[in-house]
């Protein structure tokens, strides 16, 4: 199951980083990418020690 979570939660593509460049500066938008793909891959871990 945790595996197949950061397919679920893309919360992190090409094209939303486009639209969001044009309301967020380059340095917010490195910290939301950052702050995105370590929740996915903690929810991941987290999945696999549960189940």
């Amino acid at each position: 199951m945790g595996k197949v979570w950061p397919y679920v939660l893309p919360g992190i593509s090409l094209p939303e980083m486009v639209i969001l460049r044009r309301v967020l500066t380059l340095g917010l938008i490195v910290v939301f990418t950052g702050v995105v793909a370590s929740e996915i891959l903690t929810v991941g871990y987290v999945f696999n020690l549960v189940v």
